[in-house]
């Protein structure tokens, strides 16, 4: 977490590296796995313990993937994902997390334009896998008001 989110996306895009993803979680162990995870596949990985340090960020380097987690200090997952959203006009991809098995909260941030979720404890695999996968979505759902999608 020494570079900051400018020099890395920057670095990302003059290297020809995938993705540039932010990580959004208050437990340090967290983003630390999920940093060392993403990087195998490519990916640059910015981590953040706090919700508005990534707001910050990504006014001057928005990310291609947020990764969130619903609970924390400050504000939370939603509240981050509803910024996240506004800001990008729909069209930020993010990925949930949450543990417990708080399956009420995943449907609320899945009502709210979260593309998938992470439940924790999860598996090193899995997370790196469904993370690239959206990073490497080639495409983003239309527009909710875009006409020619319901014809």
């Amino acid at each position: 977490m020494g570079n900051s989110a400018t020099d890395l996306s920057k670095g990302r895009v003059e290297g020809g590296l995938g993705s540039l993803i932010y990580v959004v979680d208050d437990d340090p162990i967290q983003i630390a796995f999920l940093e060392a995870s993403l990087a195998r596949c490519g990916h640059v990985v910015v981590g953040f313990a706090d919700g508005e340090a990534a707001l910050a960020a990504a006014m001057q380097s928005p990310p291609d993937v947020w990764v969130v987690d619903i609970r924390m200090p400050r504000i939370d997952g939603l509240e981050m994902l509803n910024r996240i959203k506004a800001a990008s006009e729909g069209k930020a991809r993010v990925m949930m997390i949450t543990g417990g098995g708080r399956l009420d909260r995943i449907a609320q941030a899945i009502s709210a334009g979260a593309d998938d979720y992470l439940m924790k404890p999860f598996a090193p695999l899995e997370a790196a896998q469904k993370i690239h996968t959206l990073a490497t979505r080639t495409s983003v759902a239309p527009p909710a008001n875009d006409t020619d999608a319901t014809r």
